[in-house]
């Protein structure tokens, strides 16, 4: 029995503002633009009941996939699982596109699972609503191929390769304050969001740590891009 999988999206940005589809993974998607009273969404048929998970897996890979090629959030919200085509939400306002043909990059199925997370971590740091969860966010993308004391090499060596000018700043800074650009971004950064019980700890209600946090964070989310872009192989709408 065919039956509907329906994924409502929020902090999405160049959605179709027509009905669309997306071939992905073999199969066909369906995007609809937001109406007054829905949210965009993206659904998929599947056979019902053994394919439910794997149909809301594939969507949630698509909007993965979305989210790196145009580098901006795609939140999935509610979902629903139905026989007919139900809209979902209460509508609101999005950053909607008349790109209405298809993205050829996104039918080419990813199976590394690597490659993968990362886009998944990519995602979900793009479309948290939480400064410290987006920043860490990004690191994680970096751990996936070092380990603790590898990040820190890693990153000191990788800093003069990246060329995003919202990160050039920063990183022009930090490298005229910093004797290792690696150990003060793992230290200050990473750690100071993932621990509480030593110091540095960012604190929430501490405008400094967010004021930092603040400053450094295009440069971790340029290393998490370097990552997936040269290092996983992976290419978004701007890539050369």
């Amino acid at each position: 029995m065919k039956m509907w999988c329906i994924v409502g999206v929020t902090r999405v940005e160049l959605w179709p503002d027509v009905d669309a589809t997306q071939e992905f993974e073999g199969e066909i998607l369906h995007l609809r633009p937001p109406t007054k009273t829905a949210l965009p969404d993206v659904r998929i048929q599947y056979e019902h009941p053994g394919d439910r998970l794997n149909a809301l897996e594939r969507i949630q890979r698509f909007l993965s996939r979305w989210s790196w090629w145009y580098r901006c959030p795609a939140q999935s919200s509610i979902h629903m699982f139905c026989s007919a085509p139900t809209r979902l939400g209460d509508g609101g306002h999005f950053s909607l596109s008349d790109r209405r043909h298809q993205v050829d990059s996104l039918t080419t199925t990813i199976s590394d699972e690597k490659t993968c997370l990362a886009l998944a971590l990519y995602r979900e740091a793009r479309s948290v609503n939480s400064l410290p969860y987006e920043f860490l966010g990004y690191f994680k993308i970096l751990n996936i191929n070092n380990t603790d004391q590898q990040q820190k090499t890693w990153i000191t060596a990788t800093v003069p390769k990246l060329t995003c000018r919202k990160a050039l700043p920063r990183i022009a800074d930090l490298l005229a304050t910093e004797p290792d650009i690696g150990v003060y971004l793992y230290g200050s950064g990473r750690c100071a969001v993932a621990h509480a019980n030593k110091s540095p700890i960012a604190n929430p209600d501490r405008c400094g740590d967010l004021i930092r946090l603040q400053l450094d964070l295009p440069v971790v989310q340029a290393l998490a891009e370097y990552t997936i872009e040269q290092e996983l192989g992976i290419k978004h709408e701007r890539s050369k």
